[in-house]
């Protein structure tokens, strides 16, 4: 576990770093920030996939993963509300193509999960710090 909860801290640090130096440079063309965004949430997920088959039992039973975990089912319905709020239908003018019923919902969405994934980052300092410090035991 020590060398994944290393993997993970390097990985989100260095997607981290991509969007600081994209956000400085604010040329999409030099780096995109969408392809920095969707790097860090793909490591976030695997990340969590990992933990949920793989970890060990103290691992799952952190209670910020708990909070973490449940935020993120928040976030994933508020998602799914989006999507089918704008498959649903649009703002009730049907010659409107623009009409995008589902994105206020979809931004609601936008802010959590960026808080949610500052979290997890956290927590992923957090028990890397503890498994370098601990060798392999984990304090909660």
């Amino acid at each position: 576990m020590k060398g994944f909860k290393s993997a993970d801290f390097f990985l989100q640090t260095g997607f981290i770093i991509l969007l600081v130096i994209a956000l400085l440079l604010s040329n999409a063309a030099i780096l995109n920030p969408a392809f920095a965004i969707a790097g860090f949430a793909l490591t976030q997920l695997a990340s969590i996939i990992v933990h949920g088959v793989a970890g060990a039992y103290v691992w799952k039973m952190n209670r910020w993963r708990k909070i973490h975990q449940i935020g993120m089912l928040l976030v994933f319905a508020l998602l799914i509300i989006a999507l089918v709020q704008g498959s649903a239908g649009g703002t009730g003018d049907k010659d409107d193509k623009y009409s995008m019923n589902g994105l206020g919902t979809l931004m609601l969405a936008v802010v959590p999960a960026i808080i949610f994934a500052g979290l997890y980052f956290i927590i992923t300092c957090k028990e890397w710090m503890n498994i370098k410090k601990a060798g392999s035991t984990f304090k909660n």
